[in-house]
């Protein structure tokens, strides 16, 4: 499935935020009733998106998730991270790529906007 530029860089921004989403969830969940929280959209996008990326990680093996946390969330280059690997830089990149792509798609299933747009009909539309 081709996304465009746009929306495989909101999803890469999405993917690396996690980590402080998360711990921004936990913070609002501290300060807000539940009734707070059911009208926070903040709080509402962030557990969508929470859910996807928790998705992923469990239908992920082991290397997706290692590159996930390496590359994505501790900011590492593809190179440090394919020497850490044994790899090629280049199939860091790769899964990198896969990993946005299969994230968009739990994105859209969950039904987080703007993912759930169809990019069939965009011209700029690009493969990942």
């Amino acid at each position: 499935m081709a996304i465009s530029r746009r929306l495989r860089e909101q999803v890469e921004a999405d993917l690396r935020l996690y980590p402080r989403l998360s711990a921004r969830l936990a913070k609002l969940i501290n300060e807000l009733s539940e009734e707070e929280l059911a009208q926070n959209d903040e709080y509402r996008r962030g557990v969508l998106i929470v859910e996807a990326v928790r998705r992923l990680r469990e239908k992920s093996d082991d290397r997706h998730n290692y590159i996930m946390e390496v590359y994505f969330w501790h900011e590492q280059p593809a190179e440090e991270v394919a020497r850490l690997m044994g790899l090629q830089p280049q199939a860091i990149e790769w899964v990198a790529r896969q990993i946005i792509r299969r994230l968009h798609q739990e994105f859209r299933r969950v039904g987080l906007d703007p993912y759930t747009e169809e990019d069939g009909n965009n011209p700029q539309a690009q493969s990942v």
